[in-house]
């Protein structure tokens, strides 16, 4: 598992386990479409459907961090 966060992605580099976390759309819709998990850092938007919303790149690291501890 790689946290992708903030960074260029694509389906080149991404593996399923992979996280993308980011605040541009045009990176959370590839990873969706990959099939990674992902979190838009903003506010929560009907445009797009990751698989969280969060404030900040702090608290989407936090999350990851505890979804890891009880997988």
């Amino acid at each position: 598992m790689t946290v992708y966060c903030n960074k260029d992605v694509s389906q080149d580099t991404l593996q399923i386990a992979d996280w993308v976390v980011s605040e541009s759309l045009e990176a959370i819709v590839i990873g969706i479409e990959f099939g990674c998990n992902t979190i838009f850092l903003g506010k929560e938007t009907s445009v797009i459907q990751p698989t969280l919303f969060a404030p900040s790149k702090e608290e989407a690291l936090r999350f990851i961090q505890a979804n890891e501890r009880v997988h």
